[in-house]
């Protein structure tokens, strides 16, 4: 099997049984634009969104990254992917707002 080294392709936010209004995904957004954003302050306040932390924990342990082990927390997933590609992903979840939107279905 050949493998690609170029860059990641965009991400599709996959569409998730769990909800995140789009305020609380705008919050997480603004956070993320900090570049001083400290990664334990982000990932407390990703915690409570699983469909979040689904996605970035996929991303993280795709083949693309090549890691030797899976991320271990949320820090460790946001370090790995880095605060341009979780920007990047949350702002393809915020692409999947519901019509009204209001939530993220």
């Amino acid at each position: 099997m050949e493998m690609r080294h170029d860059s990641p392709q965009p991400v599709k936010a996959p569409h998730f049984q769990t909800s995140i209004s789009a305020a609380d995904l705008q919050r997480l957004i603004l956070m993320a634009n900090d570049d001083n954003i400290d990664y334990r302050v982000l990932a407390r306040a990703m915690e409570p969104h699983s469909a979040v932390l689904l996605m970035l924990h996929r991303t993280a342990n795709s083949v693309s990254y090549g890691i030797a082990r899976q991320p271990d927390s949320i820090q460790h997933a946001l370090a790995i992917l880095g605060l341009d590609r979780v920007r990047a992903l949350l702002h393809s979840l915020r692409d999947t707002l519901s019509p009204d939107h209001s939530r993220v279905a």
